[in-house]
């Protein structure tokens, strides 16, 4: 059983289910990805000896299978933006208390959610060092834990310091970016 046969399992209760439309559209598109629900190609060799159909795949973003080698090549771009310097893992989320109203004003809270951490982040250098700098940060938004529970939450790497904007040189924090 793959991740596919379950969206296909119970495709019907998340339909269903109080979700913005955008994670039903998400959910049937993976629930249909390269199925008879899908259109196809017919590739034919030119003496008619064999043919093959292929159904279409959904191109959805979240799809694992369509999404699969984009997410490998975003890993190793990724990778190569990194600077070689100490980082800091950071985890950002809203109170539970909001989640009734993520569902329906899903876009305004994530986008309020990433401001706050990138607020709190430009808070917390200013208390940590006596200079001005520009940190290196990546941050991607997560919408359900480990065990596959709602719960919208932004993971945030972090230099280890910054680029001082006066002199424009990296200022190391000596690890003591949370000593404050």
């Amino acid at each position: 059983m793959d991740i596919q046969d379950i969206f296909i399992k119970n495709i019907d209760f998340i339909q269903s289910a109080n979700l913005p439309k955008h994670v039903k559209k998400t959910a049937l598109d993976i629930a249909q990805c390269r199925t008879n629900a899908m259109n196809g190609h017919l590739y034919q060799c030119p003496e008619e000896h064999f043919s093959v159909f292929l159904r279409n795949s959904c191109n959805n973003r979240f799809c694992p299978k369509c999404q699969y080698r984009n997410k490998d090549l975003w890993n190793v771009a990724t990778k190569n933006l990194i600077i070689n310097t100490d980082h800091y893992h950071l985890v950002f989320k809203l109170p539970t208390f909001c989640y009734p109203y993520v569902t329906t004003f899903y876009k305004d809270f994530v986008n309020l959610l990433f401001e706050a951490s990138k607020k709190t982040i430009y808070r917390i250098l200013k208390l940590s060092f006596d200079k001005n700098v520009i940190p290196g940060f990546i941050m991607v938004l997560h919408t359900h834990g480990k065990l596959n529970q709602f719960h919208p939450h932004i993971h945030v790497l972090i230099t280890d310091g910054g680029l001082d904007k006066t002199n424009n040189n990296w200022v190391l924090s000596q690890n003591n970016l949370f000593d404050f």
